[in-house]
């Protein structure tokens, strides 16, 4: 198990001079010891640096091969590397269960984008269904918004993310509410 979590090299030191990624691999092989069917992992890729995180990421894809690897995570870069099958959840809730891939090809032709002034941003938010923002170099924004139609001649239509269908599901679930 130390060979398979690449911490054979490490047997003899103290578990105390492990860097987050080798406690997390050493983890794993702990949770191999008893040869189990699943796995659950929570936030396995937190405050790892990024060469850590793709060698967990990997050591859990195989892993993945053999037994049931059940991933709780808000990093939906990890969904996308790892899951072949994933669910949202809110409030213990299943707010959407579709494949990565499915649950994005939902959406094409309704996610479009438009680079605005910072100041603009509110306004935008009023006027459509905002799901994102990401600041430019130049300090302008790049939003993404959720349509079924272009909502206009401004926007251009793009290729749905995994993190337009976390924001879709969560913003579909907020309740409504009642005007005054």
């Amino acid at each position: 198990l130390l060979n398979q979590t690449n911490m054979y090299a490490h047997r003899k030191q103290a578990v105390s001079t492990f860097s987050g990624g080798m406690r997390q691999r050493f983890g794993i092989a702990q949770a191999l010891l008893g040869k189990p069917r699943l796995i659950i992992v929570d936030e396995p890729t937190a405050g790892l640096d990024p060469q850590e995180r793709y060698r967990f990421l990997n050591l859990l894809s195989e892993i993945g091969e053999h037994i049931i690897v059940l991933l709780s995570t808000h990093i939906v870069e990890d969904v996308k590397e790892l899951c072949n099958d994933m669910a949202i959840l809110n409030g213990g809730r299943i707010l959407k269960q579709a494949t990565p891939s499915a649950a994005r090809k939902e959406l094409i032709g309704q996610i479009w984008t438009k680079i605005i002034d910072r100041d603009d941003l509110e306004a935008h938010e009023a006027k459509y269904n905002v799901l994102s923002s990401n600041y430019n170099e130049d300090n302008s924004l790049n939003i993404r918004v959720f349509s079924s139609e272009i909502p206009d001649t401004e926007f251009h239509s793009t290729e749905p993310q995994l993190d337009d269908v976390y924001f879709i599901a969560l913003r579909e679930d907020e309740p409504v509410l009642a005007k005054s």
